[in-house]
């Protein structure tokens, strides 16, 4: 029975994934739908800012300026909230034992904990 339950389900263990660089946390951050639309308004009002003439011209920068501003911000806590995901993985991945003891046909045994099912 342990046998086939394990051929269905597939082993007791964490999933092995590549670490992921800074630079592919950061770009993940931005690819979002509502990310995307502030990046593409905020570079607007920025070339709209540089046609502003009068006295308006500098605050003109504030808008686009401060919503750059709340996109970096916002990768920034992204990454650092990612980094700590990954970290708490692998601090998972070292808590979990090696091997189990299980009764099997009436026998304790030992066997690997990945193969617990």
């Amino acid at each position: 029975a342990a046998k086939a339950a394990l051929e269905k389900y597939g082993s007791n263990s964490l999933a092995e994934e590549e670490e992921t660089s800074i630079l592919e946390l950061i770009l993940e951050q931005f690819d979002d739908l509502l990310v995307k639309i502030l990046l593409v308004s905020a570079l607007i009002s920025f070339i709209l800012a540089c046609f502003e003439e009068g006295e308006d011209a500098e605050t003109a920068f504030v808008e686009p300026f401060v919503i750059f501003l709340i996109l970096i911000i916002n990768a920034c806590v992204g990454v650092w909230q990612e980094l700590n995901a990954e970290k708490a993985l692998a601090a998972l991945k070292r808590l979990q034992p090696d091997e189990a003891n299980v009764v099997r046909n009436g026998e304790t045994i030992q066997i690997p904990a990945s193969e617990l099912v």
